[in-house]
């Protein structure tokens, strides 16, 4: 290749650098305020009762020092706690299983114990066996080292509003039998049956629908309605209708089988507050366009809004931040800055920062968790 070929392929090749230069500039501008500062930190830590505090230290962004872990053991029962021990970074050290030893029915030693990082030793076994009912306990049944035996299902079935029965029912290691669903049926309030219908291996049966239908308003109806092999009939969707704040209506509008119909559509207008409205929102088949922007924009403290304008099919108007910024304590503001399409500015930052207990700061602290979970 000749000398002024290859000065003419250079010319080129930085012409497309310096066109596309422009757009990776737009394109990082765009997200430079999706970061955790120094500053983001000192308010967790000085607020850490705050739902902003939570979602701010659990993020894979935020990176724990000896400062945080010291914040967390004097604010045991506060939403930084919490948050901390949910960060993936997070990691058990002595001085943690010394805590929790000395501190068995705390909150937190039922967070410590579960990681992954937490190695059950033979005296954590022997502990959980003669301390059935501590959080430490609790913490170590959750933990995946942990094995289930003969004795602890016994224990379970018999004792079916314990704690530990709960905790070990929803477990996968836990083999389901005909015995544990008759418990079910008897005891649909116990803690034992609201942790069998969250177990893996829990199997939907024509005793289970005929229960449902019965108990419309059971907690463990709103699960098992949402079961995928629960099939839906016309008959369901007539008692989902005829009764918008049931568990069984929460429950069955959120079966990936339901389809949502303009009937639908209206009775959500019609009982904005009713679960049935915010949950179908949450069905994959909810379209947003029905809603117009007047309407949303009058009821901005409802969960039906919130779950609206957090759609990425709802487009985002210069008024629509505006009104959020303005209203930090709204749902609407909370559902608007989770808003895929929601560009981050300095002035969202500052309302947070301002109103670390709002429902803006809380929608803030997720859309940073958002960005750090696609940053890893």
């Amino acid at each position: 290749m000749s000398c002024k070929s290859l000065i003419f392929l250079f010319l080129i090749i930085l012409g497309i650098l310096l066109i596309c230069a422009p757009v990776e500039a737009k394109k990082i501008s765009k997200n430079r305020y999706c970061t955790i500062d120094p500053e983001d930190r000192r308010i967790a830590r000085k607020n850490p009762h705050t739902l902003f505090a939570l979602n701010l230290v659990k993020n894979p962004m935020y990176q724990i020092e000896e400062t945080d872990k010291e914040t967390a053991r004097k604010n045991l029962d506060s939403n930084f706690t919490l948050g901390l021990l949910q960060n993936p970074n997070y990691i058990v050290d002595e001085g943690d299983r010394e805590f929790i030893k000395n501190n068995p029915n705390i909150d937190f030693a039922e967070q410590v114990s579960q990681k992954p990082g937490y190695k059950i030793t033979d005296e954590d076994e022997k502990y959980l066996r003669n301390n059935l009912h501590t959080k430490l306990s609790l913490g170590l049944i959750k933990n995946p080292g942990f094995t289930v035996s003969v004795s602890d299902k016994d224990f379970a079935r018999n004792n079916p509003e314990s704690n530990f029965a709960g905790e070990i029912a929803r477990l996968e290691r836990y083999k389901i039998e005909k015995a544990d669903k008759e418990i079910l049926y008897k005891y649909p309030k116990s803690k034992f049956a609201n942790g069998l219908v969250r177990n893996p291996r829990y199997r939907i049966e024509k005793e289970d629908k005929s229960f449902v239908r019965n108990n419309i308003n059971e907690s463990i109806t709103a699960i098992l309605t949402q079961f995928s092999t629960y099939q839906i009939e016309e008959e369901d969707k007539k008692i989902a209708r005829s009764n918008v704040n049931s568990n069984f209506a929460s429950g069955l509008i959120l079966n990936p089988g339901y389809k949502i119909e303009s009937a639908d559509k209206e009775l959500a207008e019609k009982n904005l507050s009713s679960s049935f409205a915010s949950k179908s929102c949450l069905n994959k088949s909810h379209k947003t366009g029905f809603r117009d922007k007047k309407f949303i924009r009058k009821n901005l403290k409802s969960d039906f809004v919130a779950l609206l304008t957090i759609d990425h099919e709802y487009k985002i108007e210069k008024e629509d931040k505006k009104i959020a910024r303005n209203n930090p304590y709204t749902r609407f503001a909370e559902g608007l800055i989770q808003n895929p399409n929601y560009d981050l500015e300095l002035k969202d930052k500052k309302v947070a920062r301002k109103n670390p207990a709002s429902n803006f700061a809380y929608g803030l602290s997720i859309k940073l968790l958002q960005c750090g979970i696609q940053i890893k």
